[in-house]
């Protein structure tokens, strides 16, 4: 009957799942955080209210690159997709969760052509280029523009054809201002004695001449090639047309609750992580690693979610019917055929996919993706390397080796 099937749910101990980066392969803890998840959810027939404007399934126009939530209502407006092909038939490709992660782009305020960006594509692309010319300007001295003109000074004249002169500028007075003082001070230093120019507080804004840039000061700055290191903003300027009013900020960043949810939209099935996430830390690929770990484990949650807040639901169906059945009470018997006809119409609209997917993340049981510093490691040549913690660094042989070993193993990890 109902109540030996609630007595015996009562009895059975409910975990909760603890919220930590452990693999994600921990069948166990998932499966405990969709049971939570459903619970929550409503498997039981107590589920929250729906959500005003809230689309559990969406579609996604391809080709002239719409994605549209299914049933559109008002409130969620369709999303534009950038650098869409037009003319081409549209394919619908239905989801139960979104991911966000268009990732963000070099803010280039150059001509194309006039300058290099700093990611591996274009540099592949500019290697002979690079190796015939003998003035070389660094545009931005962050991360890659350290490790870019600490490469160059390094490789040259060997690897890089003919001697460089190298000059770097910095749009702050110091250079990583957001790291320990040292530690720029040290990257500083190790450039300069081998050469290199570095100019602080100035900024490239124009260039005049075929090999002349010019700085927010008017310097005039030599290049046969100049490398844009400037940092990148976040590609998230599009998703305003779907996202509601506030989800977007100025720069483009999309907001995120700790489970790296989007709140206002979906039914806590819409995520974003990466470039275009709004979380104060450091933007680094191990973060963004560990952020994909939280989403993968989140939606995975939720889809069992899914599955065990319809399964519960049919079986309280079935035994309400049954002890109604028993009980000879007509009017429960009423209550249960409605109840019934109510559920048999969510499960026929849109396959199913409609059975509630409201959770707030904080009574359900998902991880949360936790903000912290993290080790860097800045690579100053093939043999000098500098560990970076919180407020303490160490430079010297050891870190650049330890350097090496980061990018050995993720190298081996995508090739296998």
């Amino acid at each position: 009957s109902q109540r030996s099937q609630q007595r015996r749910r009562r009895q059975q101990p409910q975990r909760r799942c603890a919220g930590s980066d452990d693999d994600d392969d921990d069948d166990d803890e998932l499966t405990t955080a969709a049971r939570t998840i459903a619970r929550v959810m409503g498997g039981r027939g107590d589920g929250p209210p729906e959500t005003p404007g809230a689309v559990p399934l969406a579609q996604a126009h391809i080709g002239k690159a719409q994605l549209s939530p299914a049933k559109t209502r008002p409130e969620s407006p369709p999303i534009v997709l950038p650098e869409a092909k037009t003319g081409e038939t549209d394919e619908v490709i239905n989801y139960d969760f979104l991911i966000l992660s268009p990732g963000s782009f070099y803010n280039n305020p150059f001509k194309r052509g006039d300058v290099v960006l700093g990611d591996s594509r274009s540099l592949s692309a500019c290697h002979h280029r690079l190796r015939a010319a003998k003035d070389v300007l660094v545009i931005g001295a962050g991360l890659v523009g350290i490790e870019l003109a600490a490469e160059i000074v390094d490789r040259a004249p060997g690897e890089l054809g003919v001697p460089k002169r190298v000059t770097m500028v910095s749009s702050p007075a110091t250079l990583l201002p957001r790291m320990p003082p040292a530690v720029g001070a040290y990257c500083q230093q190790w450039l300069e004695k081998r050469g290199v120019r570095v100019v602080n507080g100035e900024r490239v804004v124009a260039k005049s001449d075929a090999t002349t840039f010019v700085t927010s000061s008017g310097m005039r700055l030599s290049a046969d090639i100049a490398l844009l290191c400037t940092g990148y903003r976040p590609n998230g300027d599009w998703l305003r047309h779907f996202l509601p009013r506030g989800a977007v900020t100025d720069r483009g960043y999309v907001r995120v609750n700790r489970h790296l949810q989007v709140p206002g939209v979906g039914r806590g099935n819409v995520f974003a992580l990466g470039d275009v996430a709004l979380i104060d830390e450091e933007k680094l690929a191990q973060s963004a690693e560990i952020a994909s770990n939280t989403v993968v484990y989140n939606v995975r949650a939720l889809a069992h979610a899914l599955q065990y807040a319809r399964a519960s639901a049919a079986l309280n169906k079935k035994g309400a019917a049954a002890a109604s059945a028993a009980d000879g009470n007509d009017d429960d018997a009423a209550t249960v055929a409605r109840a019934a006809r109510s559920n048999e119409e969510n499960e026929s609209d849109a396959g199913g996919a409609r059975t509630r997917l409201s959770c707030d993340g904080a009574s359900c049981g998902l991880r949360s993706y936790v903000p912290a510093d993290r080790q860097i490691v800045i690579s100053c040549g093939r043999y000098t390397g500098i560990w970076v913690y919180k407020q303490y660094s160490l430079a010297g042989f050891m870190p650049a080796v330890v350097k090496d070993l980061i990018e050995l193993k993720g190298m081996a990890r995508l090739r296998w």
